[in-house]
């Protein structure tokens, strides 16, 4: 396939690329280094400064147009947290949108309209198996009731992600998330001996670890 140039200056396929940050989930260090809107404008700098790199580039997919700036943004992260040892993973989801924009532009531009015929033919194979059905994994908030834990259960839902780190001291925190945890993990554990709760908290240094 013939290089095709990414255009982000107003001409050819215009595309969104949507993401989320996860600042603690890429970087421990940076999250706990900063405030929450710091961690973020970091994330998002990154993201300006992808952007910018990636103005003019001609690319064959978008996985080698990451290639090309990967190397660069790393850099760049490290300058801007003032931080040698950043992880990859921090450049990695500031890239999310624009990858995702890129891999819609590029599926315009080829004129490809299925998913697998867009997947670049050397990863195919890796990627060729499909499965008939997929687990439903409900997100139990905060502040949801424990009835709600219930009820989930009782339709059929096996495995499930309740948040954890509810406002109080480490104490009243734990307490309250055991009780959401023990009702998913107490409710059908004769009828379910496959069921397995874990829970996993961002301890601040100096705190002893629990196994519940």
């Amino acid at each position: 396939m013939a290089n095709r140039k990414l255009n982000t200056t107003g001409f050819g396929n215009k595309k969104i690329g949507l993401s989320t940050q996860g600042v603690l989930w890429s970087d421990a260090a940076i999250y706990t280094a900063h405030s929450e809107s710091g961690g973020n404008t970091l994330m998002f700098a990154l993201t300006e400064f992808a952007l910018q790199l990636i103005k003019g580039r001609e690319y064959t997919d978008p996985v080698e147009l990451q290639h090309q700036v990967f190397d660069d943004i790393c850099r760049y992260g490290q300058k801007i947290t003032n931080n040698p040892n950043l992880r990859k993973t921090v450049a990695l989801n500031a890239l999310v949108a624009l990858d995702n924009a890129a891999w819609l532009i590029y599926a315009a531009e080829t004129k490809i309209t299925s998913f697998d015929d867009m997947i670049p033919e050397k990863y195919r194979s890796a990627l060729s198996n499909h499965h008939s059905e997929v687990a439903s994994i409900p997100l139990i908030s905060y502040a949801a009731p424990v009835e709600e834990i219930t009820v989930a259960i009782d339709a059929g839902y096996f495995f499930m992600k309740i948040k954890i780190g509810q406002p109080g001291t480490q104490s009243a925190m734990l307490a309250k998330d055991l009780l959401h945890c023990n009702v998913h993990r107490s409710k059908h554990y004769k009828a379910m001996t496959r069921i397995r709760t874990y829970i996993g908290v961002y301890l601040p240094k100096g705190c002893t670890i629990r196994w519940v």
